[in-house]
Formats: C-alpha cells, structure tokens, sequence
C-alpha cells in the first residue's frame, strides 16, 4: 500500500504541475493578446489634425501658447512670435499617428520612471474653437526606437506610444532665424 501511495501522490503533484503551467501559458496567451490588441489601438481615437486652433505646452512651468491665425502659428505667449510651422505640424501628426505599444503602468507613483513627473513632464493641451479637446502628458522615450511615454490627463494609465518624443517636446517653437530672414528678404 505504501509504494501504491507514492504513485498516487506522484500522479497528483504531476497533475498539479500541469494545471499551474496551463494557467501560466494561459495568462501568457492573454497579455500576449491584450498586447496585440492594444498596439492596433490609436492612442488616440478622434484627432482632426486641422481642426486645432490653439495649443498650450507647459515645460518646466514655462507656458507657450501656438495659435493658428490663418495658416500659420503664433507663439502669442512671446509677443506674437511666428512659431515654425513645419515643426507645430509634426509636432500635431505625431500626435495623430502615434498608437500604444503597450501598457505600462497604471500606478502614479511611478510617473517619475516615465518623465511624467510634474518637473519632467511635457503637459500638451490641444483646442478646437476655444474648447479643450485633449490634454495629454508626454514623458521621456522609450526603450525602442521611435517611442515614448505618455498618458492622458484623466487617465492614471502610462502607455509607451509610437511617436517621436523629440517632436513633442521642443523648447523653442519660434521660426528659425534664417527663415525669418528670408522671409523679410522676399518682402523688400
């Protein structure tokens, strides 16, 4: 009876094992698919790259306002500065065309990891006709190319987005000098 026991026992510490690497392979199986079902999701879903009128960046506490008069940007948060149009419009197409490569955290207290702590993070806020229709806070690169950080301002949820952060996150959206002086060249 002895020897028939330890059989029994085997069996079932056996089958125990196959149940806990069923339910590991399972859970793999379903982050596996949350993944791909997540990296096919826009990270943002409603975005109408000519409908913004008006953005407002906040770096560092420093606040720069671009709106659109016409078709071309202004920095009116620095006396009307003309801003570099090329630049706010892949800046805004970043925006547009970035999907979510993952979910990374859903914690707060670990935005700092991400750059979305409020002396790194770059707080965008995007306006149509005066109303703010998307307020989002893009954090450092990631670990892969073309990627970054970012979460939405009513969302405790980070992503890693497709994008170029560097296109997000300039210091000085103002025209580049040689262009302003081109520009009054072909006025004279």
């Amino acid at each position: 009876m002895h020897k028939k026991e330890r059989i029994i026992t085997f069996v079932l510490l056996g089958i125990c094992l196959v149940l806990i690497g069923a339910f590991f392979v399972g859970r793999s199986m379903r982050e596996s698919q949350e993944q791909d079902r997540l990296s096919e999701k826009d990270f943002i879903s409603t975005f109408d790259v000519k409908a913004v009128n008006r953005i407002e960046i906040t770096k560092a506490e420093v606040i720069t306002v671009l709106e659109k008069q016409e078709d071309l940007w202004i920095i009116t948060s620095s006396n009307n500065a003309e801003a570099d149009n090329d630049a706010v419009d892949t800046a805004l197409a970043t925006i547009e065309n970035s999907k979510i490569q993952a979910l990374i955290s859903t914690n707060t207290n670990q935005d700092s990891a991400y750059g979305l702590s409020s002396d790194q993070v770059v707080h965008m806020v995007l306006f149509k006709d005066g109303s703010s229709f998307l307020d989002l806070f893009v954090g450092q690169n990631g670990a892969a190319s073309q990627t970054f950080y970012a979460r939405k301002a009513q969302d405790s949820a980070v992503y890693l987005v497709s994008g170029s952060v560097y296109n997000l996150t300039k210091s000085d959206w103002k025209k580049p000098q040689e262009a302003v002086a081109e520009t009054e060249e072909s006025t004279l």
